[in-house]
């Protein structure tokens, strides 16, 4: 019976180098995947942002209108 060689191969730079390789990889995914989050959050508080601003504009010029037509004396212009 012939008995296998059990004699290691030597590591090339290569295969030294994969595991530095393989973990920065996962590092830079997962930073990207943290920056599209924080940036979807953002959008997310703008657009929430945006319509707050717009509902508050609408009850400013709707209280003015109101203004106008009980103490200025008639009805709003754009009315």
């Amino acid at each position: 019976m012939a008995h296998a060689s059990h004699t290691p191969i030597a590591a090339g730079p290569q295969d030294m180098l994969q595991p530095v390789i393989d973990w920065s990889a996962q590092c830079v995914d997962g930073f990207l995947r943290a920056q599209k989050l924080q940036l979807d959050a953002l959008e997310v508080q703008s657009e929430i942002a945006r319509r707050a601003q717009a509902q508050v504009t609408a009850v400013a010029s709707e209280l003015w209108d109101e203004w106008i037509a009980h103490w200025g004396g008639g009805a709003p212009i754009d009315a």
